[in-house]
């Protein structure tokens, strides 16, 4: 008998499709490794600097992906290896605070246009291209794929900064793409939703991602409804200039499928009764965080009949006779709403809810803490995803019939008393504390840079920013990296804002934020305050309680109380605050604990100054701090749970700093 050719063996691997029986059918000899190289049609790559090594194993292959940094000599290298490409994913798995130097390659070397015009122009099969988070792509990419690929159908350009109306304009043309994604795009204007609407794609388009695109406004959305035949729609978080004038020309366009309308602050009940009695074929809608639509609205998907999934979370203003007029929608599978509103479900509409719908269970009432899915832009793919991330699920028990309530729990655990408390704050507190020090610092360095240029010789206020960061300490790569992101285009400087909540126990809280993007930090803020149980406090309801002070902080290990109030006398303090006590303090806790030097900002230099002459360490309060002028004592569950509020308060971005009157 003779040997197998490589024609007959390729014949027999096409058979094997099991990713680890093909690696040991290519450890067999040399030529099933050359034979299974030739016959792989996919590859996902992890470490791009070995591709010259490998790649040449698969000169057939259809498909390539990597999550990772890749240069665009070795992108090109792969247009040159792999001509046969149909579907390329470079989609970045890394989040912007990773841009420093990976594996030998760094952000700034990162693939961008020369990579993907090699890519274009050497692989002209391509149907999809994924290019998100890919910081360095622009306008002369997305052109070259436009021109080159003439069967392109997917584009994702999500999160690519320099796109602009200049691309959209070479998309516009395009008569084969048929889902593009543009999040966060944020110098797209409605000049290119004009060129969307009006040009050649708007025959073939049927998905469109626009999330956080915040400088279209409701001139550009009304000239949406002439792309012939879009399904899928998504708009969440573009900002508060997308009003009910733009949300009335969404309803008009009756192909929709899936609409995504998350955080549009300014749309009302108008837009949700037009969109209901209107699109007619509208399987799933998100309404997260549309403050202005009530029950009146919601009401209209009483009688749709495609309707499955429908997102209330972060809408206040329905109460349950409203959710009993949807739950008439008999095609009606999901439905989100905020963990909050389930103490008011009564038990007959609990069991309303686990009902059969056509003969089909329906499949949940999802009272969800934070939304149905991680990121409001994402629509839900399955009823079991949704489960996964519910906190309540009712179902039909389908083999008996009876109905059932099964709770999956999302609330963290929670640490009771004051000790174990004290023990998880003082756990990675410093390191947190001068994270968001550097933050801020980072966000003063922009704001700089934007008012008055990059040059703190000729720009003071940096100057003065840079002089801060040094004393700080302030790592200079931050600065640098702060510098060059605010001479970006695109990059809005940053503008302070103050937020004031009630707590646990009439205690009151105030949330300092540095922001780029008001509506964005808003409903961040709002959302935690929602899912610990706060309330957002109407303006000047709580911050008549605090003083705003210059603050030194000295820990108690450094200097003893007399000689800081000799300081704090001598240079014209207001007071010296002592560390809280409690019965079970340790040791440990009184070393942790910090005196604080409380000034006015007139005599704060000189109370520093007088600090270094007699050698003592201090802390700065970079800025300012707000001070209670009484203090509320709580019990320890109050205690504990606003600890916990205030803890996911500073997690967010946008937070600086968070303040509060309790003891």
């Amino acid at each position: 008998m003779s040997t197998l050719g490589d024609d007959e063996l390729s014949l027999v691997l096409n058979w094997v499709h099991d990713r680890n029986d093909r690696k040991s059918v290519s450890q067999v000899c040399k030529q099933w490794l050359r034979v299974e190289g030739l016959t792989r049609i996919s590859i996902r790559v992890l470490e791009p600097d070995l591709i010259p090594v490998f790649m040449p194993r698969f000169p057939n292959l259809l498909s390539f992906e990597t999550p990772m940094f890749i240069s665009d000599s070795l992108l090109e290298f792969v247009a040159k290896t792999c001509p046969k490409l149909q579907f390329v994913n470079l989609n970045l798995r890394k989040t912007r605070e990773d841009f420093d130097e990976v594996d030998g390659i760094s952000g700034s070397e990162d693939v961008g246009n020369d990579g993907i015009c090699a890519l274009a122009n050497g692989c002209p099969n391509l149907s999809k291209v994924l290019l998100r988070k890919r910081k360095n792509v622009g306008n002369v990419a997305v052109i070259s794929l436009v021109k080159f690929l003439v069967n392109l159908t997917t584009l994702d350009l999500g999160r690519c900064d320099l796109v602009d109306d200049q691309a959209i304009e070479a998309i516009g043309c395009s008569n084969s793409i048929r889902n593009l994604n543009l999040e966060a795009c944020s110098l797209i204007t409605d000049h290119g939703l004009g060129i969307l609407a009006t040009g050649e794609i708007s025959k073939t388009l049927k998905k469109l991602v626009l999330a956080e695109c915040d400088r279209i406004t409701d001139s550009g959305v009304s000239m949406l409804n002439q792309i012939q035949c879009l399904e899928e729609l998504n708009l969440a978080e573009c900002g508060p200039k997308i009003t009910d004038s733009g949300g009335m020309a969404v309803s008009s366009i009756t192909s929709l499928r899936k609409l995504n309308l998350a955080w549009l602050i300014n749309l009302s009940d108008a837009t949700v009764i037009a969109i209901a009695e209107n699109c007619v074929n509208l399987v799933a809608i998100d309404l997260t965080g549309c403050e202005l639509v009530t029950g009146a609205g919601v009401r209209a998907f009483g009688n749709h009949e495609y309707l499955e999934y429908l997102v209330l979370a972060s809408c206040y203003n329905i109460c349950m006779d409203d959710l009993d007029m949807v739950l008439r929608c008999r095609s009606l599978k999901d439905i989100v709403l905020d963990k909050g509103l389930r103490m008011w479900i009564p038990m007959a509409m609990q069991l309303n809810i686990s009902r059969f719908t056509n003969g089909v269970p329906s499949n949940s009432l999802i009272v969800s803490r934070n939304g149905i899915f991680k990121s409001s832009r994402k629509f839900l793919s399955s009823a079991s995803s949704i489960s996964l991330s519910s906190s309540m699920l009712y179902q039909v028990n389908s083999s008996s019939n009876e109905r059932q309530l099964r709770s999956i729990s999302t609330f963290p655990p929670l640490c009771m008393g004051r000790r174990s408390c004290k023990i998880a704050d003082r756990k990675g507190a410093q390191n947190a504390k001068k994270a968001k020090l550097f933050s801020r610092i980072g966000k003063e360095v922009v704001s700089a840079v934007k008012k008055g240029g990059p040059n703190p010789i000729s720009n003071t206020v940096l100057a003065a920013v840079l002089e801060k960061a040094r004393e700080l300490d302030v790592p200079k790569d931050i600065l640098e990296r702060n510098i060059k992101r605010a001479s970006e285009k695109g990059q809005e400087a940053y503008i302070e804002k103050i937020y004031e909540v009630y707590g646990y126990g009439g205690v009151s809280i105030v949330v300092e934020v540095s922001t780029d993007k008001i509506t964005r930090s808003f409903a961040a803020v709002r959302e935690v305050v929602k899912d610990y149980g706060g309330k957002i406090a109407d303006p000047g309801s709580v911050m008549f309680k605090f003083r705003r002070v210059r603050v030194a902080n000295i820990k108690v290990t450094d200097a003893d109380k007399d000689q800081l109030l000799t300081i704090a006398l001598d240079a014209g303090a207001e007071d010296v605050i002592e560390p809280p006590t409690y019965e079970d303090d340790t040791d440990e806790d009184r070393l942790e604990s910090y005196y604080k030097i409380v000034s006015s900002g007139e005599n704060y230099e000189t109370i520093l100054s007088k600090l270094r002459d007699e050698g003592i360490i201090f802390e700065t309060d970079n800025g300012s701090e707000l001070l209670p002028l009484t203090t509320i004592e709580v019990d320890d569950e109050a205690m504990d749970l606003n600890k916990e509020l205030m803890s996911k308060l500073l997690e967010l971005d946008d937070v600086n700093a968070v303040y509060t009157d309790q003891k």
